[in-house]
């Protein structure tokens, strides 16, 4: 099961299926919630959980097949953890091991030091980023209350009053104070079947260097990793692995990858 329908014009997740079905797999696709005009506003990776759980039971009761396999890229691996024993085999790719917050607050440090920003500067974003987080997912602080912390943070970027205002409902959303809380390690230490984690070595938004580690330390069950050198957030081959670099690679997810999904469900 993966989702997100597009990704700078690539479609990694139909390529992934459509080779699956070549050889022999049944997919369940789960793509871009909203897709169909559903109100989203409030949705959450934990209600991504639940509607996976429910397809999950849903082919059970339904379908007699002899395993049951989850796929997750980036937040679906997330998800893919959380529900990781209710299916037979995993496949984490490009997913984090880390909190979101730890997540956040590398993307913008990286992000800062792609700019050439100086180490003061980047000192000083290093504690001023553990205030809006720790503001953020505060459930007892108002939204004037996060505002005051946020809307200066956001100035710092260069933003005006209309863009900052912005990029606080954003980072204020359900979705994203839910993210920032959510942290793998709780559910990667109950994983009891065999996973596959795929990680890129230039991955700019799930570091390998921060997340690793935590897959070798929690991981208790029959678990391969496989670092790809070179490849990005959504395995391509890359020259640096960032963000606008997707767009521009011609090849949509490097076949290797394919054949090494492949192998572990065939083993």
């Amino acid at each position: 099961m993966v989702y997100k329908i597009e990704i700078f014009f690539h479609k990694p997740f139909f390529v992934i299926s459509d080779f699956l079905t070549q050889n022999g797999y049944y997919t369940l696709r789960c793509d871009d919630y909203g897709f169909h005009g559903e109100d989203i506003t409030n949705h959450t990776t934990l209600d991504i959980v639940s509607d996976i759980k429910a397809q999950i039971n849903y082919l059970k009761e339904n379908h007699n097949f002899d395993k049951y396999i989850l796929l997750g890229h980036s937040e679906g691996g997330i998800v893919a953890q959380i529900l990781s024993n209710e299916v037979d085999k995993t496949i984490l790719m490009a997913a984090p091991a880390i909190s979101g917050a730890e997540t956040y607050k590398f993307q913008v440090l990286h992000s800062l030091k792609s700019a050439e920003s100086n180490q003061s500067t980047l000192d000083y974003f290093d504690s001023k980023i553990d205030e809006v987080i720790k503001v953020l997912i505060d459930d007892t602080k108002t939204i004037e209350e996060r505002k005051k912390v946020l809307l200066p943070y956001f100035a710092m970027f260069g933003n005006d009053a209309s863009t900052s205002e912005q990029s606080f409902n954003v980072l204020n959303s359900s979705w994203y104070r839910t993210f920032l809380k959510i942290n793998p390690r709780d559910y990667l230490k109950q994983i009891k079947n065999p996973t596959l984690i795929l990680q890129g070595s230039y991955d700019t938004q799930v570091d390998k260097d921060l997340n690793i580690p935590v897959f070798k330390e929690l991981l208790n069950n029959d678990n391969t990793i496989i670092i790809y050198d070179t490849f990005n957030h959504l395995l391509q081959a890359s020259e640096t692995g960032e963000v606008v670099e997707y767009g521009k690679i011609e090849t949509t997810i490097e076949e290797i990858v394919l054949d090494d999904i492949l192998e572990f469900l065939e083993k």
